[in-house]
Parts: structure tokens; sequence; C-alpha cells
């Protein structure tokens, strides 16, 4: 029987492991250090349950079952393993289509300074339906930095969002350098995706080196 301290060690393995993996997924050090510390608590936990266990079962247990045993934990780390790849490089495929989508972004609303473009890709807002802050920006920033050139590709990460009951997003942070009139500026895009296509949430530009003062719609 594993006891309340068994089952115990059993919930804080699996939340703790949980953690970790949206600690990865959101590279975040808050939920490392709470996902490092359940995994630490579970197998304090549960280790005593395991060592009675097999202390018990010492007399009737044969290096086969053994060796089956050791074949089926290393299977399941195996499948865990390739589950965390699949996962690096699905991600990573996202980051490219959205580096690849503010790529053009730049282009269109920075080089082109294309209004319909811009309005067509940024997500609607109910404060703003006609896209009054969009012109003001655009008119903004071409009076600010005249024409704009060289814009470097565009980097940043990728991240999974969960949304109850059952929905996942993406967003991608992203941020690329440019070289205008008024000097070089660096870039940045917050784009969302539902899976069907990327919309941008949030842009903006400042000068190089960065200042204080940010602009942005």
């Amino acid at each position: 029987m594993l006891g309340c301290a068994g089952f115990w060690g059993i919930w804080n393995l699996a939340t703790g492991f949980c953690l970790l993996i949206w600690a990865w997924r959101d590279l975040s050090e808050l939920e490392t250090l709470f996902g490092t510390t359940n995994m630490v608590i579970g197998v304090y936990l549960f280790s005593p349950s395991v060592y009675f266990f097999a202390r018990r079962q010492k007399e009737t247990t044969h290096w086969k079952e053994a060796l089956l045993f050791a074949a089926g934990c290393c299977l399941i780390m195996c499948n865990v393993a390739a589950v965390a790849v699949g996962f690096w490089f699905f991600l990573e495929q996202h980051r490219r289509d959205a580096c690849h989508f503010a790529d053009d972004a730049g282009q269109h609303i920075y080089v082109d300074q294309d209004r319909d473009w811009a309005f067509a890709h940024v997500l609607k807002k109910s404060d703003d339906p006609y896209g009054s802050r969009l012109d003001y920006f655009l008119r903004y920033t071409k009076s600010s930095l005249g024409s704009v050139r060289e814009i470097s590709p565009a980097n940043g990460v990728v991240r999974l969002q969960f949304h109850f009951p059952w929905k996942f997003e993406y967003k991608a942070l992203l941020r690329s350098r440019a070289e205008s009139t008024g000097g070089p500026m660096a870039l940045r895009f917050v784009l969302l995706s539902s899976g069907d296509r990327w919309e941008i949430e949030h842009f903006s530009w400042d000068y190089l080196p960065i200042s204080n003062e940010a602009s942005g719609p």
C-alpha cells in the first residue's frame, strides 16, 4: 500500500513535472522554482513507499523482472524526451513563421507606409474600431523618422498560451533593427495567432540607443 504520503508524493511529482514543462514553455524562473521544489518534495514523500515495496518484493524479484521494469522506465523517459523535442520543433516552426510575418509587417508599415495593409493585419480594438490611433501612429512615424530602410530580420520567442475552456493561442515577442533618416531604431512586434494566421496585437519603435521615451499605437 502506498499510504497517504505515497499518494501525496505522486501528486507532487505530477504537478512538479507539469510546472517544469510550463516553465520551459514560458521561460519562467518562478515556475521552474516551484516545479523543482514539487519534484524534490514528491521524491522525498514517494521514496519510502518504493523502498518498503521493493524490500517486501526482494525475495521474489528476479533479474528478468528487474530488467523488464528498467526497460519500461527507459521507454517512458524516451517518450517524454521525444515529446519535448517534438514540441520544441513545433514551437520553432511557429517562431520562424512569426519572424517572417514580422519582416513583412516592417516592410509594409515602416517602409511603404501602407495603412490598408496595417489595418487589415492589426487586431481590431473596441475602443478604436476605425483605426484612428493607427492613422496617428503612421503620421507620427513618418514625420519623426522620414524614410525607413535596411530592416534587419526579426528575431524573438514564441509562447503557447492556454485559454479556458479549450483554446490555444501563440504569442510572439519579436524585435528587429532598422535605419531611417532620423537615425537607427529598434522595432518591436507582439503577434498573436490561434492557428490560422498571425495578427499584430502591438507594435512600436524607438531610437537606438534605447531611450526612456517609447512611441507606439
